[in-house]
């Protein structure tokens, strides 16, 4: 096992690292969720969204901090497992799934945690699902997010 690189942080993600380090109960976070109507084979479209989330940089990344000073250390591969959330016993499967969304996105996120994003499949009927990303600003801008959908479509 070779000693793990620590680059130093861009100055944007600098930003971004010290206006959490200000306000850590707000999540700094961008995050999207994509329609999916009609049958879906969850095996396969974990696979393809692995694929995509893999050409992803930004979710390479883990966050480290070294006498105060924060650095990232590229990984190679990403585990990046779609759990399904069931949510097609509630009443009313939309809402719940909105619901879950906003606690998720409300939710504090550990910049020296393992992971800075989270990929959720959440399911409303057998035929209706609603892919979830969220994922931590320093390491995913909008642009990614829209590139990880673009490319699992393809």
């Amino acid at each position: 096992m070779s000693t793990p690189e620590y680059l130093p942080l861009s100055a944007a993600q600098r930003s971004v690292w010290y206006a959490q380090q200000l306000s850590p109960e707000v999540p700094i976070c961008i995050a999207q969720y994509i329609e999916i109507s009609g049958p879906l084979d969850p095996g396969l479209f974990d696979e393809l969204a692995r694929i995509a989330a893999d050409e992803i940089p930004g979710l390479h990344i883990r966050l480290v901090e070294r006498e105060g000073i924060p650095y990232q250390i590229v990984r190679e591969g990403v585990e990046a497992a779609i759990p399904t959330v069931d949510l097609s016993a509630e009443p009313d499967p939309k809402a719940a799934a909105e619901a879950w969304m906003r606690a998720d996105m409300a939710a504090p996120m550990d910049l020296l945690g393992d992971r800075l994003y989270t990929l959720v499949l959440l399911r409303l009927a057998a035929d209706r699902h609603l892919w979830y990303l969220r994922a931590h600003h320093i390491c995913v801008d909008g642009y990614g997010g829209a590139l990880i959908a673009g490319r699992t479509a393809e």
